[in-house]
């Protein structure tokens, strides 16, 4: 695959891997609350990867992992155009990070599926980023 062909691919799974952050479905916060008799029941809400109310209660992964894969896609638009060395560098940095900060939620227990898919795409946007250089 030509850099060109590999950058416009990574800039799909960007994209791909934004929808579903975007969505109200990912992050996943648990609450509890007690009844009259004093029993505690525990109920979960969705929000969006992007919505403060997440960060609010401490959960800082993923608006850290949307606001790295925003950058993601700047990086890889910038790859489309401009292919140097510093820019792969970035590229395979900033993708290595949002990896890893798209697993956070796991030590909280509340990973959803849609946070996994965001997961498994990150995994290809990484294995691509990290792929060596093709020598012409």
């Amino acid at each position: 695959m030509g850099k060109r062909k590999q950058s416009f691919f990574l800039l799909a799974i960007t994209i791909l891997t934004l929808i579903p952050e975007l969505l109200p479905y990912g992050a996943v916060l648990e609450f509890a609350h007690m009844s009259p008799d004093l029993t505690l029941s525990y109920y979960e809400q969705h929000f969006s990867y992007f919505d403060p109310m997440v960060y609010g209660h401490g959960h800082i992964g993923p608006l850290i992992t949307a606001v790295l894969t925003c950058m993601l896609a700047v990086i890889t638009v910038i790859t489309v155009f401009f292919e140097n060395r510093a820019v792969r560098i970035a590229l395979r940095v900033v993708s290595v990070l949002t990896l890893l900060f798209s697993l956070t939620p796991m030590l909280t227990g509340c990973y959803s599926p849609v946070g996994m898919a965001i997961s498994a795409l990150l995994v290809v946007t990484c294995i691509i980023s990290l792929k060596k250089e093709e020598t012409v």
